[in-house]
Parts: C-alpha cells; structure tokens; sequence
C-alpha cells in the first residue's frame, strides 16, 4: 500500500534521556540483606536512603519520620511501613501485599526500597523546590505536610 501522505518522523535521539540509578535484584537483596538486621534509625535509614541513590535524602528522612510517628506507629509495627505507602497498582513495588488500606512489607528496608520506587517513576530528577511542591499535591493530605518536612529535613541537616 503506497500513500502521498507526508509522516512526520519524530528524532528521538535529541530528546534528553534519563538516566535512573538501576541495581539488579541481587545488589537490591544484598542491599536490603545488610540492613534488615539493623534496628531503624535516623542514621541508618539515611545511608540505605543514599545506598539505594534516593534524590533529596534529607527530605525523605523528614517524611519517614512523620509517617513513622519517629518510627514507632502502628502501621510501621504491623505492616513495616515508614512512608505510609499504600500498595500501587500500577508501578513496580516490593510490597508483600495490603493491610489495613497501606503496604505491607517485609521489613523496614523494604519499605525504604519502595519509596525509591516511587520516587524513581513519579519524582525523578526534580529540584528540591520542585520535590517539595510534587509532594504537597500528590503525597500527603494534611495542609502544613511540606512545611513540616522542610523543617525536619532543616534540623536534620543541620546535625550531620
């Protein structure tokens, strides 16, 4: 079949591409292995969050800390779940299953893994400005969550 019409051709060799930070599974489970043994804390959640290549770590650190209730809240005990994470239907996850309405996961490790996930598909590459307002539209309902993680991230920073 032959057709006059004119297609136009898209280069898709100049469009920019992104580059995410991939591990295979067995760096990822080496990864988790380490750290799933190791009792959640404000340190050591920082260096799975920059071992896993987290953008904006200070600012994740900040939400753990509030959806954890400082990791000790019902949900973090039940389901391991820091981020208040609820169980996507669509992305990559490695979240066991739901319960309750939120992700279950095997440990805290993993739900650290499953925040890097979701920030690798819904939140890569942006500035923190631009993190920080992708968050108050899209993660939390409570008005003041993006002042709150701004000033936890701030003195969180401000300790190392």
């Amino acid at each position: 079949c032959t057709s006059n019409a004119t297609e136009t051709m898209v280069d898709i060799t100049t469009e920019p591409i992104v580059e995410v930070p991939r591990f295979t599974v067995v760096e990822e489970m080496f990864m988790l292995n380490e750290y799933s043994d190791i009792d959640v804390n404000d340190s050591e959640a920082f260096n799975l969050l920059i071992d896993l290549g987290v953008q904006h770590p200070y600012i994740a650190l900040a939400q753990m800390k509030i959806e954890s209730g400082n990791y000790s809240s019902y949900l973090t005990k039940t389901n391991n779940n820091y981020f208040g994470m609820r169980h996507p239907a669509q992305r990559v996850t490695v979240s066991m299953s739901s319960k309750n309405g939120y992700a279950k996961y095997r440990n805290w490790a993993y739900s650290v893994l499953d925040y890097a996930l979701w920030q690798r598909q819904y939140a890569w590459n942006l500035t923190e400005a631009e993190y920080l307002a992708k968050l108050g539209r899209t993660y939390a309902e409570d008005p003041n969550y993006v002042s709150k993680v701004k000033n936890i991230a701030k003195n969180l920073e401000n300790k190392k």
